[in-house]
């Protein structure tokens, strides 16, 4: 094996005739932030399906730090150090937002057959809880129940409770969606923040401005197969690219 964190090699799955994800194959190097772009129906969130264990290849292999993990169930994965977040926010909105990061984390260590909340609300819990709601800008909303979260603040706690794995690699899906500028901004220099710490990113994103600027390098699908990969200002004068987001005859960027 190489040294890249995540190597997808000739990933396909089939759902009755349909071939979702036909022989795709990429790479995500430790502390890369990878783009993974298409347009809708691409393939990129069922992609995101088979690396954290939601969905079983029917081929290729997909090895994560070192070892196979295609068909690994998704505690499993996150066991091993994969988080994600999803497009549709869905919380435990009866929960406080502290609560939601201390369950979290109480999957990370005890797993998914473990639900004793004395287990899990813990000193220890509680203040690894409060480090990562402080790293979303959270703080002033500890207490509040997570379903009265406005769409901003409900994707930095996804990311929270993502973060709460200690992920290796961290699968962000659209988690730009539906926000305003200035949320945008701050999203940005989060996952930015995040990158520091040394976790791989995978990011599928439909603002293709955000998705640019955010991104090392860029994997196009379309249809469920690989349409282009390199880096941003290759792929957005890419032809294939700008035909599959424009159709033809465009000739503007694509981002």
């Amino acid at each position: 094996m190489n040294s890249a964190l995540v190597s997808v090699k000739n990933l396909s799955i089939q759902f009755g005739g349909l071939k979702a994800v036909d022989n795709v194959s990429f790479e995500i190097g430790s502390g890369e932030i990878l783009g993974l772009l298409g347009p809708n129906g691409a393939g990129k969130t069922t992609c995101f399906n088979m690396i954290s264990g939601v969905y079983k290849p029917t081929g290729g292999e997909i090895w994560f730090d070192g070892r196979r993990t295609d068909g690994l169930p998704p505690h499993k994965m996150a066991s091993l150090g994969v988080g994600r977040t999803f497009q549709v926010v869905k919380p435990f909105g009866g929960l406080t937002v502290e609560e939601n990061v201390i369950v979290a984390l109480g999957m990370k260590h005890y797993g998914r057959f473990f639900a004793s909340w004395r287990f899990w609300n813990t000193k220890e819990s509680r203040d690894r809880a409060a480090e990562l709601i402080e790293m979303v800008g959270l703080a002033k909303e500890t207490k509040m129940r997570a379903g009265l979260l406005p769409l901003g603040n409900l994707r930095k706690l996804e990311i929270a409770r993502a973060m709460a794995l200690a992920p290796k690699l961290l699968l962000l899906d659209e988690c730009f969606s539906g926000l305003r500028h200035e949320e945008i901004s701050v999203i940005e220099d989060l996952i930015l923040d995040i990158r520091k710490q040394g976790v791989s990113i995978l990011l599928i994103e439909h603002n293709m401005r955000v998705a640019m600027k955010m991104s090392d390098r860029i994997v196009v699908l379309d249809h469920g197969r690989l349409l282009a990969s390199g880096l941003p200002a290759e792929v957005t004068k890419n032809p294939a690219v700008i035909e599959a987001y424009l159709g033809k005859g465009g000739n503007s960027d694509v981002a």
